[in-house]
This record gives C-alpha cells, structure tokens and sequence, in this order.
C-alpha cells in the first residue's frame, strides 16, 4: 500500500516537472510506473539470485530478495525523473509557414499542368 501511495505521489510529482515545459504527462507517468514495476522485478530476480547463490539463512532470504527489488525500483524511478527532466519545451507555432487571407502575402505558386 505505501508503494501505491510512493508511486501516486511520484506521479504528480514527474507531471508537474513535464507540464512546465508544455509537454503532456500521460506517457511520463506510464513510463515511471512501468520502469518503477520492471526494475522492482529484475531487482527481486536479482536478489533471489543472490541470495541463493550466497551465504544466506532461511530467515534472510525473503528480505534480501525483496530489499533488492526495492533497490530495482528506486533505480527505475530516477531513471524515470532523469527522462522528465531532461524533456526540451515544446514548439510553439506551426512546423509550416501558414498564410492568413487578407494579410497581403502571395501565395505559394502551384502547378496548373496537373503534372506530378
């Protein structure tokens, strides 16, 4: 539940850093909850292989395994935030020069043969 609660509150926090720069947050926020649930994975993968590879009790195995998948995902949740902050502003404007009528500009020439 504190997780859930971490990752809500995360969320929030990765959109506020990309709405600054004009950018919608949706794909940020899925991209930290998906790196936050893989990295928590491949962690605990990780310290299950550690901690039957090493010298653990039966008693300790549990909390390696999981103390490592905590690590994963803290480790996917900074890589999540170094993506949103390193998002650029978005363009404003048109990708095109656009011509309003009236304004007095020609516009662009066309083809009148049909030719392609």
């Amino acid at each position: 539940m504190l997780e859930i609660l971490l990752l809500i509150f995360m969320c929030r926090n990765i959109g506020q850093i990309v709405r600054r720069n004009g950018v919608n947050a949706t794909g940020y926020q899925f991209t930290l909850v998906g790196l936050w649930f893989g990295g928590e994975i491949l962690g605990g993968i990780i310290g299950f292989g550690i901690a039957s590879v090493g010298n653990v009790g039966p008693d300790s195995f549990g909390f390696v395994a999981y103390a490592c998948a905590l690590i994963g995902a803290a480790i996917g949740a900074f890589v999540a935030f170094r993506i949103a902050k390193g998002t650029r502003p978005a363009p404003v404007g048109h990708a095109f020069p656009v011509v309003m009528p009236g304004s007095g500009a020609a516009p662009p020439p066309q083809n009148r043969t049909g030719e392609l």
